[in-house]
């Protein structure tokens, strides 16, 4: 068993992902277990660790009290994966380039042509989003959007006849980015992954050094200001 550690949030559970693909193939990821750790406590891990499990990649995700610990552990484990597009990864050691079109386990979903993600980011002063009314105008223009996400607030996307807001699994998340043909949302986990899907990716832009951190050069990934005067 090759014994992988890497680390960060949910989008970065996408590069390290991606970063496995490039160096194994995947008959030998079967044989990789990845320790993702993080130090906050924002209710991801399951999250994060059910991402892995989609992709059949044997997993653990822990909470750790400071980044002490990757430094007194890292010799447990055979490689680091790290979270940068490239064999840069900012803070970490060095690792290599993502694959950015790897191989992803999912159901196609006939039905999905467009996907909005309202918000990203697990704590509050990590939150990146569309604003409710933009978001109002866009629908109107781009009913059969699809809306995914989970937040604290599910009743501003209830209206509209795609919203599965709070209602997908990890699983059938996948299985819509995957689908889309054109993916919108604040940086995190939805623009990447849909990225390495092969999608058209609108980012808002923000957070924009994370963003040029992780995003490869071969994605069709744009930065946006708002939702309006979008061309989709």
């Amino acid at each position: 068993m090759i014994k992988a550690l890497t680390n960060g949030g949910f989008g970065d559970s996408a590069l390290s992902f991606a970063k496995l693909h490039a160096t194994f193939n995947e008959t030998e990821i079967k044989d990789v277990h990845i320790t993702h750790v993080r130090t906050r406590d924002d209710g991801l891990n399951k999250v994060i660790s059910d991402f892995y499990n989609t992709q059949y990649i044997k997993n653990e995700v822990k909470t750790i009290d400071s980044w002490n610990w990757q430094k007194e552990h890292r010799d447990e484990f055979d490689i680091f994966l790290g979270t940068g597009w490239s064999e840069k990864n900012p803070g970490d050691e060095d690792s290599w380039e993502i694959k950015p079109y790897p191989h992803i386990a999912f159901h196609p979903r006939l039905d999905v042509d467009l996907v909005l993600n309202p918000r990203s980011g697990g704590v509050d002063y990590g939150k990146k989003e569309f604003s409710e009314e933009e978001i109002e105008i866009f629908m109107e223009q781009f009913p059969d959007t699809f809306i995914v996400g989970r937040g604290d607030d599910e009743h501003k996307y209830s209206k509209y006849k795609n919203s599965v807001y709070n209602k997908t699994s990890i699983q059938e998340l996948i299985d819509i980015i995957a689908s889309a043909c054109t993916v919108i949302s604040p940086e995190g986990f939805v623009p990447y992954f849909g990225a390495m899907c092969g999608a058209r990716v609108l980012c808002k832009n923000q957070n924009i050094q994370a963003i040029e951190e992780r995003v490869h050069p071969k994605w069709d990934f744009h930065l946006i200001n708002d939702l309006k005067n979008i061309s989709i």
